[in-house]
Parts: C-alpha cells; structure tokens; sequence
C-alpha cells in the first residue's frame, strides 16, 4: 500500500479507508484541469475547485465538517493519491470530471463516526481504472449517496465497485439517475454493505439510470449483507458476465441480495441469472422484465420465504424461470408472461393465477394449494394438493401424493387430471366446463379408490 497522509487500512479494511480520485475524459473538448482554492475545509466552510492551471498530481482534497464542490468544465486528476474525502458531516459535489488511474483507491468517499451526516453527489463524470478502486465509496453509517441524470460513473479493473457503501455501519441511501458501467471480474455496480458478511445493512438502493457491468461474477447490485435491503429499479440493470454453476457465488446477477429484503421492478434486470435471493426472505412485485440468459430469472437458496408478484415479464435461460427452495413461497400472477418454469420447492406453498400465462407450475412437497380464476398455465400444473380453478385454462393437472382435492367449477384443463394416491377428490361443478378438450362431457364428482 501506498503512504499517505489520510488513514489507511489494513486488508480488508485497508481498502476501504484508502481513497483516491481519478477522471476520464469522453468529450471532444477536454475539460481544462482544475486547482482547488481549499484542500482542507474545516467547519462551515467550502473547497471550490475549478479549472485554474495546475492542480499537482499528488492533491486531495479532505474536508471536516465542510463542502466540495467540483465545478463543470474542470478535472481532476490524482495518480496514487487520494480525492475528495468526507468526514463528519460534510458534502461533496461533483459537478466536472474526475479520474482515477492506479490500484485499491478510490473516488468521491466518505467516512464519519456520525450517523447520517455526510453526502457525496455526482452530476458530472468520474471514471477509475485500477484494481480494486471505486468511483463512490462510504465507510460512514447511513451516507447518502447520489448520481445524477447526465452524470457517469465508470470503473475498469478487477474487484472494482460504481458505488460501495462499505461494510459495517450499512443502512445508506443509493440513487443512480445516471450511467454507470464497469468492466473486470467481480466488477460490480452498486455495492451496498460492502464486503463484510452480517454487517449492518438495511440500504436503500434506487435505480432509474443504467447500470451495465460486464466480467465474470460481476453482478449489477449485489449485497453480501444478512440484512434485508430495499431495491427499487425504473431502470436498466444488466450483467453481460458469466460465472460458475451456483447461481449465488459465481454467476453474474442482476441483482444478489443475501440477506432478502424487497425488490420493487418496473423496469429491466438481466443477468446469467437475474436475481439471487439466500439467508432472508423477500419480497419482488414485477411489473417490468426480469431475465436470466443461462440459468433462473428468480432464484432463491435456502429455508427462507419467497413471496412474488407478477404482471411482467420473467423468462428463464434454461427452462426454469423461477426456482424457490424449502420455505413457504407464494406466487400471485396477475398479469404478464413466465416464459420457463415456476418451482416452488418443498414448503407450504400458495399459487394463485388471476390472469396471463405461464409455461408450468411444480409446487413441490408440501401441503400446496394452487387457485385460479383466470389466465392459463400451458404445460403441466405438478405436485398441487389443494386446487381450486372457477376460470382460465390449464394444460394437464398432476396431483401430489395424498389426499388431495381437485376443485373445479369453471374454466378448462386441456387433458387430464391425474390423482397419484387414494383418497383423492376431485370434483367439477359445471357441466359448462370440461375436464378433456373436445370431450363433450362435464368432469364429474371422483374420490379415488
């Protein structure tokens, strides 16, 4: 590690507290190198720094208790130094370019002993190159942490982050209006709780910008925290990267949330897998796309509580779109299109269709219940226990083993309806209905033998 006046930390802490500050420039002009009138605010005080000529390669800005301001048409550029660094309630704003070009340092960054305090704002560019650098970094608990629309973050290198909201004091708000694009393995998007597994967590992250990553496990937003975060995407979020078979450590997703939390999608996540859900459950409502190229749309890992809402789109890369583990899941399909299909794994599981279509169900092991009053489930509707159809239309229906019911007073099953063990029910109501396409004959009352 490089010396420097500002606190360093040793792995892995060291390369949280070790900060830097870079800039690319993509414009045809290039933006006139700036000076800053104060390196070190103190307390009501603010940094400004423009475009006077020179700014020296090894300068930094620190603020206490102050503000920096970064203003359009300037850039910095800082080579094994240290950029604009926060602490105890300050700000920084930029509003030029900055440009980062070396290992383990980063950008805008914030650290406080404080709650809340400190704010870091990018409504210009600022673009690292370097391994393990980042553009926005906070060890600070509950930062705020903003980009704007226009604005670009964009990192190169491997273990590299857009935005790290960094380990132990977690419960940070991320907001990414703008661009944000990294390429390297392990490149991530936006990182809230950092590295550091059962640390605080609890962010807020939102999405209405773009974030395209690109390398092998490099996920779009990704957090290791056993906390529940918030995510809310208007946006883009893309993993153009591969990975490993096990969707949760190695393949590039969308989204990971480790400890659960709720996902709100009105707009677009792809990834090898599109969202990576283990050790807390969650809660997605899906009114936009969620895609996985190679493996799940949605996929969850472990004794955890799933509960989905769809009215979007969800399509899977290898035939599965949604696979949920051993927990009590729930699946309300409103509206949309599940391209693959839906496991819901062992647990006391509820499925209910009111409309749109779906390729197949399985609802695993245990005392399901599967309700429909609209829609349609093309393929096979497997494993239920408890079925209650008044509408829609489903291709087949296989019972799970035991005294199940099979309830039906309106709608359509395409074949058949097959009870795998005495004391089965199943009944039709309606002689409207039919249980066998083209069979012209009501599906009577049965309780099998």
């Amino acid at each position: 590690m490089r010396c420097s006046s500002l606190q360093v930390r040793s792995a892995p802490l060291a390369h949280a507290l070790s900060l830097a500050f870079g800039v690319a420039c993509f414009f045809r002009v290039l933006p006139a190198l700036g000076a800053c009138n104060n390196t070190a605010p103190p307390s009501g005080e603010t940094a400004t720094c423009d475009n006077r000529l020179p700014i020296p390669p090894d300068a930094r800005v620190i603020a206490v208790s102050g503000t920096v301001d970064v203003t359009p048409g300037s850039a910095l550029v800082l080579v094994d130094s240290h950029g604009l660094f926060v602490r105890d309630a300050s700000t920084a704003t930029n509003r030029g370019t900055l440009r980062l070009n070396a290992d383990h340092y980063d950008g805008m960054a914030s650290q406080s002993s404080a709650t809340g305090r400190n704010t870091l704002v990018n409504r210009g560019a600022v673009l690292t190159t370097g391994a393990g650098s980042e553009a926005m970094f906070s060890s600070a608990a509950a930062v705020a942490m903003r980009k704007e629309a226009g604005s670009m973050l964009s990192t190169r290198g491997v273990n590299v982050t857009a935005m790290n909201d960094f380990g132990g004091p977690g419960g940070g708000t991320l907001i990414n209006d703008g661009s944000i694009s990294t390429t390297g393995a392990a490149a991530h998007g936006t990182f809230p709780n950092g590295a550091v597994t059962g640390s605080g967590g609890r962010s807020v992250i939102v999405n209405s910008g773009d974030i395209d990553v690109t390398g092998s496990d490099a996920h779009g937003i990704v957090s290791l925290d056993a906390s529940p975060d918030t995510v809310t995407n208007a946006g883009s979020i893309v993993a153009r990267g591969g990975g490993g078979p096990d969707a949760f450590v190695n393949a590039a997703s969308g989204v990971v949330a480790n400890g659960g939390g709720t996902l709100d999608n009105a707009g677009t996540i792809q990834g090898a897998t599109g969202v990576t859900i283990a050790n807390g459950g969650a809660t997605i409502v899906n009114s936009g796309t969620i895609r996985g190229f190679a493996h799940e749309a949605i996929v969850a890992v472990g004794r955890i509580d799933i509960s989905i809402t769809n009215s979007g789109t969800i399509a899977g890369g290898a035939g599965v779109a949604v696979r949920t583990d051993t927990g009590s899941d729930a699946f309300d399909m409103i509206g949309g299109v599940v391209t693959g299909q839906i496991r819901q794994g062992d647990g006391i599981d509820t499925f209910t269709m009111t409309a749109g279509q779906v390729d197949s169900v399985d609802q695993g092991d245990g005392r399901d219940t599967f309700t429909m009053s609209g829609g349609r489930v093309v393929g096979a509707l497997a494993s239920a226990d408890i079925v209650h159809i008044t509408n829609g239309r489903i291709g087949n229906a296989d019972l799970n083993v035991g005294a199940n019911l099979f309830d039906m007073s309106g709608g359509q099953v395409d074949t058949n309806v097959t009870a795998a063990m005495s004391g089965a029910r199943i009944a039709a109501r309606s002689k409207a209905e039919r249980a066998c396409a083209g069979s012209g004959e009501p599906l009577h009352t049965m309780v099998t033998p």
